[in-house]
């Protein structure tokens, strides 16, 4: 009952969830602005039109890793839309609200095709309260919101694999939307920031670091401390300083997500409310 009541004194001082965000600068060369407006309907039957845009690029070189940039949507509340990528990896990603994400994902490959980004479905909450002179927790309503059939985004093409990669590293900045729980209960959805600079491509027994790996959630003001991993390197958790080695071969991926974010305040947790994806790294040969 302590901790719950040191948690409502500090509930005020968060403010309510807003994390700003500034406006997408023109696409640049070799890229296309694009943008959806999605129909849904959410639980109990509501309708609800997400919004989703990125800048995508206009080709992809096949095997190799690519970004996409300025991917924004207007869920309600900090959650997050799900997309999906019919080639290439990873199939199923995420973007949070209230934040604009850059992420880095592997083409298809094979070339001669393409990569068709689509909108697939919403996740958010019905912000909780704590009520009563004696605090009564009252949890958040997770709230789910599909289209009729998924729309699609933006199409990629996928050319030739060409020499290598065009740059050694990514900055990925990745907006994901969390669900946070008080006392194992949904209370309310929010973002996250997730910033590093990661490879763009890796080979079998690499070892690499993200020393400038950062999670922020920007709306709890408590001691934060995220859960990082990476699939197909060893350790799987990641740190700033950490040393992985690459276990993955050639033609598979090195794929980096957020899994949960732990606070100094016991009886409140994170994790993500749709995917934690933050980047994929292609394995080639050496």
């Amino acid at each position: 009952m302590q901790r719950l009541r040191i948690f409502v004194v500090l509930v005020v001082a968060w403010g309510g969830f807003a994390l700003g965000s500034g406006a997408a600068a023109a696409a640049p060369p070799g890229t296309t602005d694009v943008s959806v407006a999605v129909p849904m309907t959410c639980t109990g039957g509501r309708a609800h039109t997400i919004t989703v845009a990125a800048t995508l690029p206009n080709r992809v070189r096949a095997g190799r890793a690519y970004t996409v940039t300025n991917l924004t949507t207007d869920v309600p509340n900090g959650g997050a839309v799900t997309l999906t990528a019919t080639d290439g990896h990873p199939t199923t990603f995420a973007a949070g609200s209230e934040g604009s994400t850059t992420t880095q994902l592997v083409a298809a490959a094979k070339p001669g095709g393409a990569i068709t980004l689509q909108v697939a479905s919403a996740a958010y909450l019905v912000p909780g309260s704590i009520a009563g002179p004696r605090p009564i927790l009252i949890p958040g309503i997770p709230v789910f919101c599909t289209p009729a059939a998924p729309v699609t985004l933006g199409d990629i093409k996928v050319i030739g694999h060409g020499s290598g990669p065009d740059a050694p590293t990514t900055a990925i900045d990745v907006t994901v939307g969390l669900r946070t729980e008080i006392i194992g209960q949904p209370f309310v959805s929010n973002p996250s920031r997730v910033t590093a600079t990661v490879p763009t491509e890796l080979h079998p027994g690499d070892t690499f670091s993200l020393a400038d790996l950062q999670v922020v959630v920007p709306s709890v003001p408590f001691g934060q401390q995220a859960t990082v991993v990476v699939d197909g390197a060893d350790p799987a958790t990641v740190t700033p300083t950490s040393t992985h080695t690459v276990t993955a071969q050639p033609g598979q991926t090195v794929d980096l997500r957020l899994v949960r974010v732990d606070y100094d305040i016991g009886v409140v947790t994170s994790a993500p409310i749709s995917s934690g994806h933050l980047a994929s790294i292609p394995v080639a040969a050496p």
